[in-house]
């Protein structure tokens, strides 16, 4: 077992085992109530942050290798790696261990299969099954997650160049949430995510990786109180939608702001839930 140095990890209950397949994808990030993560969509901030993160274990050259690889893997995929409490070893795969609430913790083990990245998870009762394979395809326990109408807005003020940190309200820097900005734009919208099974029978790691992939930051700012406000409110929902805004810095046009709607129904049915994450272009 592989634990932070100098820490003790606070006993947690153990969960739900979930298996999640994900492809690489083109724009990843995920953002935890009790978990708050950064996200760079450049690969240069990616590794930098993974450096940091190493330097909380004490690993062999073997270790090393393996875990830096894992690494960028659960980030691709928007795993807060930072957040990470403990590492240790089973018959095959290294198994992570991650907090996403007070008392619930994801067991995370993670792989690549060809083209497709394949993750295990463990929280709860709950078992799911995520596939997202190299042609876009997505499949949640054995059935194809089905997205219908995402949109990019081609007028939005986002960058076509360049590659942006995205951070969470709560890990921006101060001159980010400090600065002026203008008004939002409407940058990306799907009117519908069918998820196959209900929003309860959904663990929210599971839930970050199917709505990751598209978006402003993808999934970043979206915290796991925010998902279970949803899951509490909206438990046997089986399809969610979702518009992305964004606005630019007046004084700096490397500074953005970003405004998630999410929606517990198709069609922007349902609650809605509100999330924002700051945005550095490099």
């Amino acid at each position: 077992m592989l634990t932070q140095k100098n820490e003790r990890r606070p006993a947690m209950k153990k969960s739900k085992t979930i298996k999640i397949i994900l492809a690489f994808m083109t724009t990843f990030s995920m953002m935890f109530a009790n978990i708050n993560c950064v996200w760079a969509t450049d690969k240069s901030s990616v590794n930098m942050g993974i450096d940091n993160v190493m330097r909380k274990w004490t690993l062999d050259e073997k270790q090393t290798e393996d875990v830096y690889e894992d690494m960028k893997l659960l980030s691709e995929v928007g795993v807060s790696i930072e957040n990470i409490e403990e590492i240790r070893y089973d018959s095959e795969n290294i198994i992570y261990s991650l907090p996403v609430s007070a008392d619930v913790v994801d067991e995370i083990k993670i792989e690549k299969n060809n083209n497709d990245i394949v993750m295990n998870v463990v929280e709860g009762n709950i078992e799911n099954e995520l596939v997202i394979k190299s042609n876009g395809e997505i499949f949640l326990d054995g059935k194809e997650v089905i997205i219908i109408n995402e949109t990019f807005n081609e007028r939005s003020v986002q960058p076509l160049t360049g590659g942006i940190t995205w951070y969470s309200s709560s890990k921006a820097p101060s001159y980010l949430k400090t600065a002026t900005y203008g008004s939002y734009s409407e940058s990306w919208r799907c009117s519908s995510v069918n998820l196959q099974k209900s929003l309860g029978n959904i663990a929210y790691s599971t839930f970050i990786g199917l709505v990751t992939s598209g978006g402003v930051g993808g999934a970043i700012g979206f915290t796991s109180a925010a998902f279970y406000e949803l899951v509490n409110y909206d438990p046997n929902s089986k399809s969610i939608s979702y518009i992305d805004y964004l606005a630019r810095c007046s004084a700096n046009a490397r500074y953005y702001k970003s405004r998630r709607y999410t929606y517990t129904r198709k069609n922007f049915g349902g609650k809605r839930k509100t999330t924002y994450a700051f945005g550095l272009m490099m």
